[in-house]
């Protein structure tokens, strides 16, 4: 089967529960490049989300590892 969930419905859970575990959650922060992370404070992240659209130059710079599929 198949079950579907509002985008901003799924956002709205997530951020919920992040701010509910104690996590820092930081909007519009730009990375071009994830190796810059530690410099931002994001060093010691257990889990870094990002969502940085179909044309994201970290997509690509791993795109070997993530073996994405845009088809």
């Amino acid at each position: 089967g198949f079950v579907g969930i509002a985008r901003q419905t799924l956002l709205d859970v997530l951020r919920r529960r992040a701010a509910a575990l104690g996590m820092e959650l930081r909007y519009g922060t730009d990375v071009a490049d994830d190796a810059a992370l530690p410099a931002l404070g994001v060093g010691q992240a257990d889990v870094v989300v990002a969502a940085d659209g179909v044309n994201s130059p970290i997509r690509r710079r791993h795109a070997a590892t993530l073996d994405p599929d845009l088809a």
